[in-house]
């Protein structure tokens, strides 16, 4: 299946409209505000081959079998698709702009308000389309979107015509099979030099000059400029070997490559980097509305969401030092037992947690007593949540004893110890239940000691289950093994 082929809506016209730009000087950039990269739910298992962002609130996804999601700022969803077959590239030029092709010569515009099929003059398959003016695919095939009314129509380069596969094009250069490149000149796409054999899948530009494309086992070119659309074309260093299937350009010192293997690669103004991917999966596109905001999707209907990462702290109270406590975080568990916080860094976006509950402590268990799960949103540097621990009332029954045998008749007397943290609890509610009936409810004393009279009754060989409950302000409820005494 052919990957790749996000391409960065260029803001620039044609090159023949551009007869006389000069040479760009490329200041060296400061270091990116590094961003972190968490995997969102999706609402599909259909492989996801291409995204595009409009903004950060407005962004399509597009995939095998015809699928397509939209991002409306809060969420992902499906759309209907007026086609099944796979898509392989979508591009907008606007919010009410867009266009996405794939197998079969497929090819589907959306106006702002539903997708429709429109017409092609191929069955070939497009990998790649750009603005609503070019798209390319097996074959060698270009189509280019013309006319009054305007419609697609097969495009014959001006030199070099091939029928190797195309897998990305912009206004400026269409990149394919082979490290195959065709530049774009007043006469139209003509076969250009290249400095590599390898295919190269998908290509960024942020004007003629400063274009960007990635391909197989890790390779990277930059065109070089001066002047539109002719290169020359350089290998540049590359942190990876696996292959890179799609690169996205918001400025000079801004750029993200995604790949095989989870690999996600950010251009930071001197060099190609590694980050720290959340999938091994295979990631197929990546589109970035601005150096913080990046969507990538890929295999299995993945989602992933780059955006500034930042540090949670997640602190407890009332629990006795040295006691180990934790918290799960982002579906990630963190522990300590040295201290009444746990800062975990590389947050992205609005994150879950869940303190555990109950903990076990010296001479009994703490229990979070209220809001002790939910979520979190990082939006500033530093964001907490503080949720308090309450010690549990440990209730010990003291007599008669477990099986014990009373007269039939006699008064018993029920006897239970209240406890939290291995000290007395006075001024607890003790509840005694025999046969599940409360027959008493008692204060404990300052030993944490309590005791209720209980008449037996005049059966023989009956059997009372019995048991007792606790609770009081500022600790959680605690009960009581159930024990028997029987006549």
């Amino acid at each position: 299946m052919l990957r790749q082929y996000n391409l960065r809506r260029t803001i620039f016209p044609l090159c023949l409209l551009v007869l006389s730009l000069s040479a760009l000087t490329t200041l060296p950039a400061a270091k990116a505000q590094p961003l972190g990269w968490a995997t969102l739910t999706s609402p599909t298992s259909n492989t996801l081959e291409s995204v595009f962002c409009v903004s950060s609130t407005f962004c399509w996804g597009v995939g095998v079998f015809g699928i397509i999601i939209e991002w409306n700022g809060v969420s992902w969803a499906t759309v209907s698709s007026p086609t099944g077959n796979t898509l392989n590239s979508v591009s907008c030029s606007s919010a009410s702009d867009c266009w996405a092709v794939g197998v079969g010569g497929t090819a589907i515009h959306w106006d702002g308000s539903s997708w429709a099929t429109v017409t092609t003059p191929t069955s070939k398959t497009l990998n790649s389309v750009w603005n609503g003016f070019w798209a390319v695919g097996v074959g060698g095939t270009i189509l280019w979107y013309i006319g009054s009314p305007p419609s697609w129509h097969l495009y014959t380069p001006f030199s070099g015509a091939t029928t190797t596969t195309f897998y990305s094009v912009t206004g400026y250069y269409i990149v394919g099979a082979g490290g195959t490149i065709f530049d774009h000149s007043l006469l139209g796409f003509s076969k250009g030099s290249s400095p590599t054999s390898n295919d190269l899948h998908s290509m960024s530009c942020l004007s003629p000059e400063e274009c960007w494309a990635v391909g197989n086992v890790g390779t990277i070119l930059q065109d070089t400029g001066p002047g539109c659309c002719a290169g020359p074309w350089v290998t540049v260093s590359s942190p990876t070997g696996n292959t890179l299937n799609s690169v996205s350009c918001v400025n000079a010192s801004d750029c993200f490559a995604v790949g095989a293997g989870g690999t996600i690669i950010q251009w930071d103004g001197l060099s190609w980097g590694g980050v720290t991917s959340p999938t091994s999966s295979q990631l197929n596109s990546v589109s970035c509305d601005s150096s913080t905001d990046c969507w990538v999707v890929g295999d299995g209907g993945i989602i992933i969401h780059g955006a500034p990462a930042y540090s949670g702290t997640f602190s407890e109270s009332g629990i006795p030092s040295g006691t180990t406590w934790g918290v799960t975080v982002g579906g990630t568990h963190y522990s300590t037992s040295s201290g009444t916080s746990i800062m975990v860094p590389g947050l992205v976006g609005t994150v879950s947690y869940t303190y555990d509950s109950p903990v076990a402590g010296s001479g009994g268990s703490y229990s979070c007593t209220s809001g002790c799960s939910g979520s979190v949103t990082l939006s500033s540097p530093s964001a907490s949540a503080t949720y308090t621990f309450s010690s549990s009332l440990l209730v010990t029954l003291t007599g008669p004893a477990n099986g014990a045998k009373v007269l039939t008749g006699s008064t018993v007397t029920l006897k239970a110890k209240v406890t939290s943290g291995g000290t007395a609890v006075s001024g607890a509610t003790v509840k005694m239940i025999v046969n599940g009936v409360t027959v008493c409810t008692k204060t404990s004393n300052k030993k944490g000691l309590v005791s209720c009279a209980y008449k037996v009754g005049t059966k023989t060989k009956v059997t009372y289950t019995w048991y007792a409950t606790a609770t009081k302000t500022g600790y959680t409820a605690g009960t009581s093994p159930t024990w028997t005494f029987h006549t």
